[in-house]
């Protein structure tokens, strides 16, 4: 999942300095050598989070992006990349980012909400879609009933939005 989002521009949120954008690395860099934002929307970042860049003055720097370079001051800017998974225009279409953490924004799903035919280019705008969200935990990777074989099948109930392994008796 994604630690963070923004809640504002980063340049407004980390003044004194600004982050440039740079479309051929896909890196947002805030400012020079000795000038560090390790903070987004309340949270300390750190190698390798994950961050939704929702609310750039450009649009076409939204995204998500992944610390690259933790700044520290007076030896390095920060660097975010953008994510391997949301890195070109046809992994934008309708995907979902849930985000865990911030001061504001935490446990809420945001979708993408624009469509995004050249990155860097096109306007990258993101909606919430759930407030107060909880991630899900696991994911299954080959059919149910493939994965649970031996006396039982799943059933999916859409009047109550229930999946239901065999009878009451037998476990999952």
């Amino acid at each position: 999942d994604t630690l963070v989002a923004t809640t504002q521009d980063l340049d407004t949120e980390h003044s004194g300095s600004t982050w440039t954008y740079d479309n051929t690395a896909k890196t947002l860099t805030f400012g020079a050598n000795g000038a560090a934002a390790n903070t987004v929307n309340g949270i300390t970042l750190t190698l390798n989070d994950r961050i939704l860049v929702k609310d750039q003055t450009t649009a076409a720097q939204n995204g998500v992006y992944s610390v690259t370079t933790a700044g520290a001051d007076g030896s390095a800017a920060t660097v975010l990349t953008r994510a391997s998974d949301m890195d070109v225009a046809s992994e934008f279409g309708g995907a979902n980012v849930y985000v865990s953490g911030g001061t504001s924004g935490g446990t809420q799903v945001y979708k993408v909400t624009s469509t995004v035919s050249t990155l860097g280019t096109d306007a990258v705008s993101f909606a919430a879609t759930c407030t107060a969200c909880a991630a899900v935990a696991v994911a299954t990777t080959q059919d149910l009933d493939t994965e649970h074989s031996g006396g039982g099948t799943w059933t999916y109930d859409n009047t109550a939005k229930t999946l239901t392994f065999g009878a009451t008796a037998a476990a999952a």
